[in-house]
Order: structure tokens, then sequence, then C-alpha cells
């Protein structure tokens, strides 16, 4: 089970790929603990698909490895995310996205689109 609130991880991937997430939902698509892990998204009468490839906990974080797809499979971001413990008094905010060593985002098409903002 993961051990961030799916609500922040909704926020923060929609924030990520550059949508908005006021009336969006989550929902898990398939039982079990195992990595990845697959959900599906709604917001303003669109699908999208996020999976998470893996959860690194620590105490005071976790960090989340995961990408968004669009309805018809498109990548929209792909990311790894530190979602800060709510017992962490020096956090500004819930969650920083962290640059990976090597990132697919620079393949991926909103980024060559320019689209990103450098997200």
């Amino acid at each position: 089970m993961l051990s961030v609130s799916l609500d922040l991880v909704k926020k923060a991937c929609m924030e990520k790929a550059g949508l908005k997430s006021a009336s969006c939902t989550i929902e898990k698509q398939e039982d079990g603990d195992a990595f990845p892990q697959a959900f599906r998204l709604k917001s303003n009468g669109q699908e999208y698909k996020l999976y998470i490839y893996s959860e690194e906990v620590e105490e005071l974080s976790t960090i989340l490895s995961y990408s968004l797809f669009s309805g018809s499979g498109e990548m929209l971001c792909m990311a790894r995310t530190e979602f800060h413990s709510p017992d962490y008094p020096f956090t500004e905010s819930p969650y920083t996205h962290l640059i990976p060593e090597t990132s697919p985002c620079a393949l991926c098409k909103k980024k060559l689109s320019g689209e990103c903002e450098g997200r």
C-alpha cells in the first residue's frame, strides 16, 4: 500500500503534466500492492492512466517514480517526486519534483513541442 495520500499523488502528477486537477478523480485499477500500480484518473471528461513504478520510504519523506498517460496512450510526464512527511516541520510544500539522473521526459512530445513549460 502506498504511504502517500492518493489525493496528493493526483495533484502532483497532474501539475507535473501541466493539467488542472480541480475536478479530478482517481481510482486504482487492480487490487494488490505489487509495482507497477495502475490508476485511472478522470478530469473534465478526459481519462488518464497513472502508473506508479516504485516507492522509496524514508523517515521524513517518500519518493515515488511514476508516469502519466493520456487516454490515447501519449506519455504526458514521467517523474520522480518526493512527498514530504507531514511531521517534517521545515517543509514549505507537501512535495517536490526531482530531476532523475536520466530522464525519458527529454523525449516526451510535450517537452519537444514546448508545451511542458520546463516542469
